[in-house]
């Protein structure tokens, strides 16, 4: 069942998982700071509350490395994710 997620600063989305709106959240912020080739090295779920509602994630963001392309040279970045 589709619910909708929300973080702060980004659009809420409506989706399945708080992992599936993670992603869609980490891949806005990586293409807003590398453009289009932004990428998602890697994502984490770290707390979560009792309730399930709300998770705090960590993801590596980036783009390609130069002269490596299975490489990405980025930024650890932190969010949450809030279902409503």
């Amino acid at each position: 069942m589709n619910q909708i997620y929300r973080s702060p600063g980004f659009r809420s989305v409506r989706t399945g998982s708080h992992r599936s709106a993670a992603g869609m959240f980490a891949l806005a912020r990586a293409r807003s700071e590398f453009g289009r080739r932004g990428q998602v090295a890697s994502l984490a779920a770290g707390a979560e509350s009792r309730d399930g509602k709300t998770v705090e994630w960590s993801a590596y963001i980036g783009r390609p490395a130069r002269g490596n392309p299975n490489a990405t040279e980025g930024f650890n970045t932190n969010f949450t994710t809030y279902c409503q």
